[in-house]
């Protein structure tokens, strides 16, 4: 108990999150532009929510890769581990063990170490600047 008879407030831990899965609308909106997809936005967040609805895990399947086709690089890599890092940050998270796909990293031809160095770049610098530390787990 802390000396001013308060209770201590512990960070967070995240044991169980998608890279992929945490893209943002902002980074969606930005990485189509990066990469020429100024369409692909509206296909995935229209206002009524309908690319919401889906029926069964096929198609929430099909909107998660429609919408992740935009992470290829690096850099986006970088940039999306970045986006993480404040959100856990914000949410008083200390530790994150975080699941990357690397599986689908090799379908679409993206060099995984590359990826893994971009990765250990940002992990740093969210550990260094925000505070919580970034660990990396292979999905295949």
């Amino acid at each position: 108990m802390p000396a001013d008879g308060g209770t201590a407030v512990l960070p967070r831990v995240e044991l169980h999150t998608h890279l992929e899965g945490s893209l943002t609308p902002s980074r969606l909106i930005a990485l189509a532009r990066r990469h020429g997809q100024p369409g692909l936005p509206a296909a995935c967040l229209d206002p009524g929510g309908s690319a919401y609805r889906f029926a069964g895990f096929q198609g929430f399947l099909q909107l998660f890769r429609r919408a992740t086709s935009v992470v290829r690089t690096p850099r986006d890599y970088h940039d999306l581990a970045l986006d993480l890092g404040a959100q856990l940050a914000a949410d008083r998270v200390g530790y994150a063990e975080v699941i990357v796909s690397y599986g689908v990293m090799l379908r679409r031809g993206i060099d995984p170490v590359a990826v893994q160095r971009a990765l250990a770049e940002a992990a740093a610098e969210v550990e260094q600047t925000r505070g919580p530390v970034l660990r990396w787990l292979p999905d295949a």
